[in-house]
């Protein structure tokens, strides 16, 4: 079976199907041996400097959209404040998911593998992602309890346009199409 999996891990990683298939998982290639064999870990996808200029350009465009909305300075200081608690509990939320990610890879590929194990670990997977889901949820109910419905309104077209341009870029679709 593991000779197997060898084989049809590259198709599923080069077409993206793993990731599919994991239901949520983030997966990146794996390292190979000299013999082509797994050795379990991931080839990392960014380097630091790539995460920095991700982090700085999101919150930039995040930013952007407030200072658009023509809020007091009392709705900002406790918008920014809501911001900061849900990233928090966001970031421990995604390093738990980062290390669920690499638990399940090493469990995929291990000899005892198998595909019940596996489906228990994307259920768990799933659910992780949810709770993720929610707290974006959370958030937003905040900060709309904050604005005018005006505010919000606006605010909502202006975060559809940032997820539509963010699309196309992830996608290299031309802007206008």
């Amino acid at each position: 079976m593991l000779n197997s999996l060898k084989k049809i891990v590259p198709i599923l990683l080069t077409t993206g199907l793993l990731s599919t298939i994991a239901s949520g998982y983030a997966l990146t290639p794996l390292a190979t041996t000299s013999n082509g064999g797994y050795t379990g870990q991931a080839k990392s996808s960014q380097n630091n400097n790539n995460k920095m200029q991700w982090k700085a350009r999101h919150e930039a465009e995040e930013n952007a959209i407030l200072d658009q909305l023509g809020l007091t300075p009392e709705q900002r200081k406790k918008i920014d404040a809501i911001k900061a608690e849900s990233h928090t509990q966001g970031k421990a939320a995604h390093e738990q998911m980062h290390q669920q990610h690499k638990d399940f890879e090493a469990y995929l590929f291990s000899a005892g593998a198998t595909e019940q194990g596996a489906n228990v670990k994307i259920d768990s997977s799933s659910q992780r992602m949810a709770n993720m889901g929610k707290l974006r949820v959370k958030t937003l109910f905040k900060m709309r309890a904050l604005m005018s419905p005006e505010q919000f309104q606006k605010f909502g077209i202006l975060q559809h346009e940032r997820w539509e341009n963010k699309m196309k870029r992830h996608h290299h679709q031309p802007l206008g199409e």
